[in-house]
């Protein structure tokens, strides 16, 4: 929630698929009182702009890239099958994903949730691309991946419930009045 000040979401390279949530929409702001842009780009939305909800005199900027294709994740359940039960999911790319290579092209270089370096050449057409979502996808058969140690990722807001959860609320307190931009990224910025 928002309280006060101009807001700016900006969600690229990012899967919203199967999410759900009391209120509908796979994405929501709420509570700002002055205007508010969500700006998507290069992502995978389950339901497209309807899938969006931006609250009051909010403006969604529905940009290039965006695809509603299931983003076919390896093991989205788990071997529980249970969907609600996020712990032994695998949400690495599938070898046919369409969010492989599918990303924005000005990706910055850095690493994935694996260790991954990204961009890399998914697609085999000789252009390394950022794929969507947390994992860049490679090829299983030849794949060295480094579970190391990461990066400090810095301070993290406050958000309730984790954010694998149907919804989440992202709180944060300014210190004075005046524009804000919060910032939701994948783990490639």
């Amino acid at each position: 929630r928002v309280s006060g000040g101009a807001v700016e979401v900006v969600v690229v390279n990012t899967i919203l698929w199967a999410n759900e949530s009391p209120l509908g929409p796979a994405l929501a702001l709420h509570g700002s009182s002055t205007a508010a842009t969500v700006r998507v780009s290069y992502s995978a939305v389950e339901g497209e702009e309807a899938a969006v909800y931006v609250e009051g005199a909010g403006v969604l900027q529905w940009g290039v890239g965006n695809f509603a294709e299931d983003p076919r994740f390896l093991d989205p359940v788990g071997p529980d099958s249970d969907a609600t039960d996020f712990e032994d999911a695998d949400f690495r790319l599938g070898e046919t994903s369409p969010c492989i290579d599918a990303g924005d092209p000005a990706t910055p270089a850095g690493l994935d949730f694996d260790g991954v370096a990204v961009p890399t050449d998914g697609d085999g057409d000789g252009t390394a691309r950022a794929d969507m979502g947390a994992f860049e996808w490679v090829d299983p058969a030849t794949a060295v991946i480094d579970p190391g140690p990461r990066p400090d990722p810095g301070p993290v807001l406050s958000c309730a419930p984790n954010p694998f959860n149907p919804t989440t609320v992202i709180s944060f307190t300014m210190v004075s009045d005046g524009p804000a931009r919060l910032r939701v990224l994948d783990l490639r910025g």
